[in-house]
């Protein structure tokens, strides 16, 4: 029986000398946010205005894995890291409760103008009080005027 330590050999020289080429060192990596707020990656730029592309810091093969970072560096670099991510939540999660109120107070004037229309159409003759607190009534016209201000501020906000 032949050893076959020479094509053992012979493999592991092919390989490790094929690498390099098969590993592309120019590769670009983008990140965006899509319309539901999901953070993506990808090696292609998707169709979205908001792909950015990422700055790749190239490890050097040749030095010793001590001379990148510290622990302590990296640890404080992590945080860093999720301290901005925190604060982007946040930031995302205040932006929806602030969208999600502004929605909630539009639908209540909706519903007050709703309301003040069916009030209107009730009622028969419209009046305001004087500076010395008398009724002043309205003319038939100044009713219909009032009834159709309603209606048009009905229109504008909640159609």
């Amino acid at each position: 029986m032949k050893p076959r330590v020479p094509l053992l050999f012979g493999i592991i020289t092919i390989f490790s000398v094929s690498l390099p080429w098969s590993l592309d060192a120019s590769s670009e990596i983008y990140k965006w946010v899509d319309e539901t707020g999901k953070t993506h990656y990808g090696d292609r730029a998707p169709g979205v205005k908001n792909a950015k592309k990422m700055d790749i810091v190239e490890r050097n093969e040749d030095a010793a894995p001590a001379s990148d970072f510290s622990t302590q560096e990296r640890l404080e670099r992590q945080q860093k890291v999720l301290q901005s991510l925190q604060e982007d939540r946040l930031k995302r999660e205040k932006e929806q409760a602030e969208a999600a109120a502004k929605k909630q107070e539009h639908k209540k004037k909706c519903a007050r103008l709703a309301a003040e229309i069916k009030h209107n159409e009730q009622v028969s003759v419209f009046y305001k009080i004087s500076d010395t607190g008398e009724r002043v009534y309205y003319s038939d016209s100044e009713g219909d005027a009032v009834r159709q201000k309603s209606k048009d501020a009905y229109s504008k906000h909640c159609k």
